[in-house]
């Protein structure tokens, strides 16, 4: 090893030293540390319900899954926020066939998102979707597990953008 490849090596790790000790400095924190995790323990929730659709199966199982999901990440009962959350849902014709045969749709399933602090005021509220699309089959059956495929995809997408948003509030409440 030449004394310039030493040298390079030397600026390497003085530079990553010099660049760890100014981000500890400026109260830099990981966002998965301890504390914002502790605090998410507080979040309770509450009302999943869905409106404004036609109730097929898959639109039927969207709160629960969504419930589910939900108490999953944030076991507390009674905690000092709730999470709210209204679902609704669009279908719309993607792609149609020759004989003007709908064969292909998309599902989007839009969450209206609020968290309340114990005093009832109003935390994080935020509109979140999840566009996800599906396709007709051949029998009625197929297509009917097709859309409720969709559904679960969305619900399933949306439980993670709820659980990150939640959790990047928090972590700021803690900073």
């Amino acid at each position: 090893m030449c004394i310039r490849d030493r040298h390079n090596n030397m600026k390497k790790t003085l530079l990553t030293l010099g660049l760890c000790l100014t981000a500890s400095a400026c109260s830099y924190a990981p966002m998965y540390q301890e504390s914002s995790l502790k605090s998410m323990e507080n979040v309770t929730v509450g009302d999943v319900q869905i409106r404004d659709v036609k109730m097929n199966v898959g639109s039927r199982r969207m709160p629960q899954r969504l419930s589910q999901k939900l108490n999953s990440a944030f076991p507390a009962s009674g905690g000092d926020y709730t999470l709210n959350v209204s679902l609704s849902e669009t279908t719309k014709a993607l792609a149609t066939s020759r004989t003007a045969a709908d064969e292909r749709y998309q599902l989007q399933v839009v969450a209206h998102v609020k968290m309340l602090g114990a005093d009832g005021k109003e935390v994080l509220k935020t509109r979140l979707s999840q566009l996800v699309a599906y396709n007709v089959q051949t029998t009625g059956f197929a297509t009917d597990s097709e859309e409720e495929a969709a559904h679960d995809r969305a619900i399933d997408r949306l439980a993670e953008d709820i659980i990150q948003q939640v959790h990047y509030k928090m972590y700021a409440m803690d900073l």
